[in-house]
This record gives structure tokens, sequence and C-alpha cells, in this order.
């Protein structure tokens, strides 16, 4: 009896014995801290990937997003609740942690290629979403749990929570103004798997040594997967962009705001932003010449000061050139990096005729909105261009608002006009009529305020439209084309009929407003799209 108890007491002493050499580690290498704020910057970031490669292909940010958040957080919480089950903490953390940093680390790729190759993004994005939300929501119970058998239980809740919370936010940071311009999604996914796996290696301290070499060899095997990955990341991504465009891809690049693709066959150069076509330089000279001479033709003099919203590749800015009267031209355009492979690529500058090099114009780097909005009341413009893309998504909607073109219309001279690109009159029609309605309602404080839709066949786009508001848009003054000899589609045959709608399809169409609070537009973007395209 003396005996079995002694044998107890030496076993419990040699259990006491490890549990206090492990928190003698556990203190000892500082692993509590750097491992929750691997964990949580790595959860945090793969959420961010998911939603943000989602706008990238699907479009429509908010919504994407919002899915993206919610699938990811339900996931967690499942992942959370399924931890009570949990015996083995540190093998069952280090497994996790594996498993995040092959299938978090590739999932960018995963999702861009099941776009490429399938039509069932949205199946795999959930499946995926919830493998790695599972995973992640059982990381911080479990790091609680493991905290709490090393007797520090006192300090857990604390130090998890905070350092959880503060991973977050430097991930948050460094995600849009770091990591997704120098890095892109696909390294970026990668990157942070990386961290997973470091966070496992810090874990694998706690096991016997012969446990820990055979972690170790895992460990080895997996970081050489990821970097097999960064370094060929690049020609994959150009290798599956390359079966998604139909002309072979001569530029593509990550921005902070957007994905830029540049394809070229023969003679036909195309501008892609996260996979949506901008232009094609067999046909864009349609599209610009009536975006610009159609509103100029109804000035009552000829321009002077000219604000240009977007534009950023430069083919408007050469349009507006054309006339010796303009003074100085301000172009406002989120995405510096536009700017500058418009004005420093020759196969593009050759196509806006080296605008941005002419002393007249001034580039400011700033959101439209914003810009509008912070502009002193005492600057006006005899005409304002807004050479925007479709609102097909939250963030762009502002720009087609109630507010903003009350906003624009305040900084019009006497006689000034306004004109914007309005998406097809065809294919969009409810989103055409709603921009204007909007206008209308937005230049009301004017009683000679006037709006006028037109539209343009072009063959890359379909048939597309225009709508423009001034004080007098009557009878257009003489057809004020200066170089009407250097365009290539507007002449004054073809002007009067610019301004012939497709009755059949806006005659039915609501006469919805567009508000910030109330984005109605998005809704109709896309409801008016799906019915040709879905």
């Amino acid at each position: 009896m003396i005996g079995k108890t002694q044998n107890r007491t030496h076993r419990k002493g040699i259990h006491v014995s490890r549990v206090k050499n492990r928190q003698l580690k556990f203190r000892k290498y500082g692993l509590f801290p750097i491992i929750v704020a691997l964990i949580a910057s790595s959860g945090l970031a793969y959420e961010l990937i998911a939603g943000t490669l989602a706008t990238y292909l699907m479009g429509s940010s908010v919504t994407q997003f919002s899915f993206a958040t919610g699938w990811f957080l339900a996931s967690m919480g499942i992942g959370s609740y399924a931890t009570k089950y949990v015996r083995r903490l540190l093998k069952t953390f280090v497994h996790i942690q594996l498993c995040l940093g092959i299938f978090g680390g590739y999932s960018a790729l995963l999702m861009f290629a099941v776009f490429t190759w399938t039509d069932s993004f949205y199946t795999i994005f959930f499946l995926n979403a919830l493998l790695l939300g599972v995973l992640i929501g059982a990381e911080i119970p479990i790091v609680i749990r493991i905290v709490r058998r090393y007797r520090l239980l006192r300090i857990a809740l604390a130090h998890v929570l905070a350092l959880d919370y503060l991973g977050a936010l430097i991930t948050s940071l460094a995600f849009p103004l770091l990591l997704l311009p120098f890095f892109g999604l696909i390294r970026t996914a990668l990157i942070f798997g990386a961290f997973n796996l470091f966070s496992a290696g810090l874990i694998t301290l706690f096991f016997s040594p012969h446990t820990r070499r055979r972690y170790l060899y895992i460990l080895f095997a997996c970081f050489l997967i990821l970097i097999i990955g960064f370094i060929w990341s690049e020609k994959v991504v150009t290798w599956l962009e390359a079966e998604m465009y139909q002309d072979p891809i001569i530029y593509a690049q990550t921005t902070k705001y957007q994905r830029v693709v540049i394809t070229r066959w023969q003679d036909d150069i195309r501008l892609y932003l996260d996979g949506d076509l901008q232009f094609s330089s067999r046909d864009e000279h349609r599209y610009h010449e009536a975006l610009v001479h159609v509103p100029i033709a109804f000035l009552p003099r000829a321009p002077e000061r000219v604000l240009i919203l977007g534009g950023g590749d430069g083919l408007t800015l050469r349009e507006m050139l054309r006339y010796d009267s303009v003074r100085t031209v301000t172009l406002v355009e989120l995405d510096p990096f536009i700017v500058h492979l418009f004005s420093t690529k020759p196969y593009l500058t050759v196509l806006n005729k080296n605008a941005f090099h002419d002393a007249r114009v001034h580039v400011i780097y700033r959101d439209a909105f914003q810009y509008i909005k912070q502009l002193p009341g005492h600057i006006r413009y005899d005409v304002i261009i807004a050479d925007l893309p479709d609102p097909d998504n939250y963030t762009v909607n502002r720009l087609y608002t109630v507010e903003f073109y009350t906003m624009v219309f305040s900084h019009l001279q006497p006689g000034g006009i306004f004109v914007t690109q309005a998406t097809s009159p065809i294919y969009g029609s409810e989103a055409f009529a709603c921009i204007e309605s909007s206008m209308k309602k937005g230049c009301a404080q004017s009683i000679r305020c006037t709006v006028r839709a037109y539209h343009v066949y072009i063959p890359s786009f379909g048939d597309w439209g225009f709508i423009m508001a001034g004080d007098r848009l009557q009878t257009p003054v003489a057809y004020r084309f200066e170089g009407f000899n250097e365009m290539v589609y507007l002449t004054p045959e073809i002007f009067p009929s610019l301004f012939l709608l497709p009755e059949d399809f806006l005659s039915n169409t609501s006469q919805s407003l567009n508000y910030l609070n109330n984005p109605r537009l998005v809704y109709l973007y896309e409801k008016s799209w799906a019915r040709w395209f879905d």
C-alpha cells in the first residue's frame, strides 16, 4: 500500500514537474503574445482576401463583403462550438495551423482558378469560407484553454482578446496600404499562410524532442509548398488571366484600388479594370467624342476652365485639349497608377496623344465625391465631365446620386454644362432612367436647368448613353467642333441622330431617384443588365 502511494506521488511529481517546465518554456520564449498576434492577423486577412477577391471578380463590393463577413462569422461560430469536443489541445492547434497555412494560403489562387474555369464560383467560395471560418473560429477557444492549463487563466482572457484585436488592427491597416499594392491578393494570402505555419512551429516547442522533430518535417514541407506558390504565383495568375480574356495580355498589375489588365490583338488595345472592359482602341473614339464634343456644342461660349472626374486613361482629356480656348483642365483620378501608366507607356500615350504632358493639365489624385464636396464655392467651371465606371457597386454609386449632382451644379459657371456617361439605355434602361431623373432633381434649384439624354453605338459596348444638364440646352451653338476634320466619328450629319433614344426600352421605366441613403441605382443596374446577361 505504501509502495503504491509512493508510486502515485512519484508520478504526480513528474506530472507537476512537466507542467512547470512547460509554464517556464511558455513564459521564457514569449510565445503567448506572438502566437495570438499571428493567428489574429491571418484570420482577419483571409476574410479580407475573400471579400476583396469576390469584389474583383463579381462586383458589387458591399454585397460581396457582407456575404463574406456573415458567412465567415457564422462558420467561426461553428468552429468555436466544436472545440468543446477537443481533448488534445496542443496537437489539435498545430493541425489547425497546418490546414490554415495550406488551405488559407492557397485560398485566393483557388478562387481565381474556380472563377476562370467553372461557373460554380459562389459554391466553392462558400465552401472555402466555411472551412477557413471553422478553423479560425476554433483557434481562440483552444488558445484560452491552453493558457488555462498552464495556470495563466488570470491573464488569459485579457491578453488573448487584447492581442487578437491588436493583430486585427495591424492587418486591417497593412492589407490595403502595403500588402495588396506590393504583393497582390495571391501572394498576400500565401504570406499569411506562412504566419499560420510559424505559429504551429512555436507550439511544437512544447512537444517532446521526438514529436517535435516529426512535426518540423511536416512544417518544412508546408513552408516549401508556400514558397513555391509565392515564386510562381505571378506566372500562374497571368496564365489564368489569359484564359479569361479573349486577347493576349500585354500588361497586368494589381494597384491599391483595382486589378489592371491590358490586352492586345493586332491594333486593338483594351483596358480592363477588375475584369470590366473600359475601352477598346478600335472604337473608343465614338465614346469619347460623344462624351466631350456634344455638350460643348451647347455652350454659349468657347470653354476655358474644364473639370474631368475620372478619365485616368487620358482619352477624354485628349478630346478636350483639341479646343484652343481651353486654358486649364483639372483631372481628378482616384488611382495614380492609371495616370502613370497612360503617361509613360508608349503604346498607351499614342492613344491619348500625350495628353498628360500638356501644360494646361493639372492632375489631382483624390476621390471625386470628396473633391467636389470640399471644393471652395467660388471655383467654377465651364464644363464638368464625369468619365466614371458604371454604378455596379455602392462605392461608385455615390457619384450618381442627387446629392452629388447638386454639388456639381453649384460649381458650374452660368451657362455651364455637366455631362456623365450613364450606362446603356437598352441593356441598363432602368438604371439610365434613374440617372436622368436624379440629375433633374439635382439641378432643380435652377429654373432654367435642362437635362438632355443622348446615345451612341459603340461596337465593343453596344448602345451607350450619356446625360447632360445645363442652363441653355435648347439648341446647339453652330456645332462648335474645332478641328472637326480630326474627328473619326462625329459629324454634323450624325449629330442630330444622337438624341433619338430607344423609346421601346425607356418608355416603361420608372423615374426612381438615387440618394446616398437610398442607393436605388445599384439594384436597378443589376436588375436591368441581368435581363440580358444572366
